[in-house]
């Protein structure tokens, strides 16, 4: 019952909504009219509500809100001298009616409660399980030899979601593991014993949800594009890197070499098998990595490094205001089409210049400012949104436009929320 009611709970409602772009392509009922805005229209009053109810006290004076208010009134006003008129208007519109109310309900009201935090997290797995059966559905129908879109859609949208399912699961599997070996010896540094005894009525459970990550490695191989299985790669080098160092003992790290072993053994042999049962050679992701292996630029990096190029002239062109919200394209010569130059910073600055690179640097620094990362690494649900928040800062740095990158955003929002 009470897994039914999460269902329909505020956070369930939000992971649908921040991965709409995921799955609404694929249903003409989504389109028609389209999911985003009624899940937006459903959210905001929703959302409102919850705040309101929570008798809240001055909590849009803090720090965090007031950068983030300022960072984005800079970024609205900065259309008005850009020369765009149709992009300018749709990054103005998108920005201001998801990324906004998309931050302030993060930190308003899912940040302020372990509970909602510990619903979000289990939505993303949930939802990313869902896609990841519907990938393997395609391979059963289509194969593996032409990767086809999941649900009408592109496969760096598909690999985004398959990161955040795995950097959600592994977490939750390390404390279960540790569960299963609490005592007074080897209960390792940041884990609550309170969350070990609660998990520990789940034996072996970590066993069975690594071999689940096994499935999301495979499919994240095949259809993640190099961006989300290199900042997913990242992210789980950081988690076990931070349990290294919070783990004082041998013994710890002996259990923390398990572990890794484990998943690394299983992401091994689901590989190969997998394989020989789709009568497939190799992975999607190594063919894509193979020609930089041996030097040479194919056609997708050598236009980021143009449009990289091209965001920095931009910026030295006009340092302080920018080019305006959506003009980079124009500047660039690609006319007023919906393009962004694939770096999060260089987009900022060749479009809101140094003053929006400023306001940018402090809503990062009051945002981390006071995080410490024994705190962040103490439950599965801080431990997945750390990961998280390393995941999509990454994705941002090579992808994205500035309003599609959402997930990073609502991050972190979550981040800034823990500091209360």
């Amino acid at each position: 019952m009470r897994f039914i009611k999460s269902l329909f709970s505020f956070e369930s409602s939000f992971v649908l909504w921040l991965f709409s772009y995921q799955y609404k392509n694929a249903f003409e009922i989504f389109t028609s009219p389209d999911i985003t805005v009624l899940l937006t229209l459903v959210l905001i009053p929703w959302g409102l509500f919850l705040w309101i109810k929570t008798k809240p006290v001055l909590q849009l004076r803090s720090p965090v809100i007031l950068v983030f208010l300022g960072l984005s009134s800079w970024f609205i006003a900065s259309s008005f001298w850009s020369p765009s008129e149709a992009y300018k208007l749709q990054k103005t519109l998108c920005y201001s009616l998801y990324t906004i109310p998309g931050f302030l309900m993060d930190y308003l009201i899912i940040s302020r409660d372990p509970e909602r935090l510990k619903r979000l997290m289990g939505a993303f797995l949930l939802f990313s399980t869902v896609v990841l059966a519907e990938s393997y559905h395609v391979f059963f129908i289509n194969g593996l030899v032409t990767i086809s879109d999941i649900l009408n859609n592109n496969y760096l949208v598909t690999g985004q979601t398959l990161g955040v399912g795995l950097l959600v699961l592994v977490p939750y599997t390390w404390f279960n593991f540790m569960s299963q070996k609490a005592d007074a010896k080897t209960i390792p540094v940041g884990c609550n014993p309170a969350i070990t005894e609660k998990l520990g009525g789940f034996h072996n459970l970590w066993l069975w949800s690594l071999l689940l990550g096994s499935l999301f490695f495979y499919a994240l191989m095949n259809l993640g594009g190099r961006g989300p299985v290199v900042a997913t790669g990242a992210a789980l080098a950081i988690f076990y890197g931070m349990k290294c160092w919070q783990s004082p003992t041998s013994t710890q790290r002996t259990l923390l070499g398990v572990h890794f072993c484990t998943l690394a053994l299983l992401c091994t042999l689901g590989y190969f098998m997998l394989n020989e049962l789709f009568d497939h050679t190799g992975s999607h992701f190594q063919q894509r990595l193979a020609p930089l292996m041996t030097g040479q630029i194919d056609e997708a990096v050598n236009e980021r490094f143009i449009y990289y190029q091209s965001a920095f002239l931009t910026f030295l062109n006009h340092p302080f205001v920018g080019v305006g919200f959506g003009g980079w394209p124009i500047s660039h010569g690609l006319g007023d089409v919906s393009l962004h130059p694939h770096n999060i910073f260089l987009e900022i600055l060749s479009e809101t210049g140094l003053v929006g690179l400023a306001g940018f640097m402090a809503l990062l620094y009051f945002v981390f400012r006071n995080l410490k990362l024994q705190v962040m690494f103490s439950t599965p649900e801080r431990t997945s949104l750390a990961l998280l928040t390393t995941f999509s800062f990454l994705s941002a740095q090579k992808t994205g436009d500035l309003h599609d990158n959402l997930l990073l955003f609502v991050m972190l929002s979550l981040c800034a929320g823990l500091q209360r």
